[in-house]
């Protein structure tokens, strides 16, 4: 891969971070709002895919700090 093509890719892992961020918390204000209706079963559910969205940003942050250290390696020929 040349030196573009890892910052292109660090570029998406930064960006696809922040909305993953914005889904977790949707997922855990639609969850507040289903535990005051009483429905347990959502309040799972809502609190499921707050986990998963906070994992995806999780992985999505190292993914682009990953790419970032071997953008830099690969603009000093180390790579």
């Amino acid at each position: 891969m040349t030196v573009t093509q890892h910052l292109l890719l660090f570029a998406v892992c930064a960006i696809g971070a922040y909305p993953t961020l914005l889904a977790s918390e949707l997922w855990t204000r639609i969850g507040l709002s289903e535990a005051e209706h009483g429905n347990a079963w959502r309040v799972r559910l809502c609190l499921a895919l707050h986990y998963l969205a906070g994992a995806l940003s999780a992985i999505l942050l190292f993914g682009g700090l990953f790419e970032a250290g071997r953008a830099a390696l690969a603009a000093f020929g180390l790579v």
